[in-house]
Formats: C-alpha cells, structure tokens, sequence
C-alpha cells in the first residue's frame, strides 16, 4: 500500500474509511440513536419476506437437515412432498439408474454426511443389514484392537 491511500484513509472523511478505522463505533456512527419508521420497517420486512429458500440470492439449491445435505429435485421418485431429496441418497439412485426402495440405506464409509462421494458410499438392502455391518464393524475393531479403541470408535461416532 503505497504512502498516498493510506494518508487518504488517515484523513478521509468518508463514512466506510472511518468505519476501517473504527471511528464509527457508538456515539460517532451516523445512525446512532436514530431508529425507523414504521414504514421503513414494513418496506424492509415485506422485502426480505421473499428471501427464504430457493428465493433468496445466495440459494445454491440445497438445504441442510439432520447433518445431511437435501437437494431440490421436485421430480424424481424419492423426493419428499416438498420435493427435496438426501443428496447421498440422489447420487446412489443415480449410479444404479434406479430409484432407491424406502426400506434401502445409503451408509457413508467415512462417516462423514457431508462426503457424497460414490466411492464413499454403501447401499443396505435394509435398516437391519446396516445394522449389522455396524455390529461386525465393532466385533473386528474389538478383536484387532482392544476395548479402548471400541470407547474411542464410539465417542468419535457420537461426536458426528
């Protein structure tokens, strides 16, 4: 930054470099004490009403729930009524060309929801399948390492 913006920003009068110098804090902001009309509150209110969801400008078309990540996919077969779609579950469906039945489950290797990569991915015929590969999984970590590693395996699932 060469001597003659920061001199501007020393000097300026401007209301954004007084704010980067922190001059506008409290008593010194311009809008201190001052506080809206009615109207302005209705105007603002009524146009921030259209920002929810797919109709606000940073809506990238997805939405986070229980730690998953839903997609918006109005059309396809195993999308909710409000036409989203568990983007774990939309990827698995996609790779088999097929909708997915209600009883299967999509299990991530990593344990990780938010990683929807297919090689990250494991289908279950059913809720008792994946059970059970959760079972075996804690039976082969018992065996190769011991009770405290099961504890840990346990508390670092839980974290998730």
């Amino acid at each position: 930054m060469n001597n003659t913006i920061k001199n501007h920003k020393k000097y300026c009068k401007c209301v954004k470099c007084k704010a980067i110098r922190g001059e506008t804090k409290g008593k010194n902001n311009p809008f201190y004490g001052k506080k809206h009309s009615k109207e302005s509150k209705r105007k603002i209110k009524s146009h921030h009403a259209n920002f929810k969801a797919e109709n606000h400008p940073c809506w990238k078309g997805r939405r986070l729930k229980d730690n998953y990540i839903y997609i918006l996919k109005p059309n396809h077969p195993n999308a909710r009524k409000d036409g989203y779609i568990k983007r774990s579950r939309y990827k698995m469906s996609q790779k088999l060309k097929r909708p997915l039945l209600k009883q299967e489950v999509v299990h991530h290797l990593d344990l990780d929801k938010f990683n929807d990569k297919l090689g990250n991915l494991l289908l279950f015929k059913n809720n008792g399948k994946h059970r059970l590969f959760h079972s075996k999984l804690y039976e082969y970590i018992l065996k190769r390492f011991g009770i405290k590693e099961i504890k840990r395996y346990i508390k670092w699932f839980n974290r998730r």
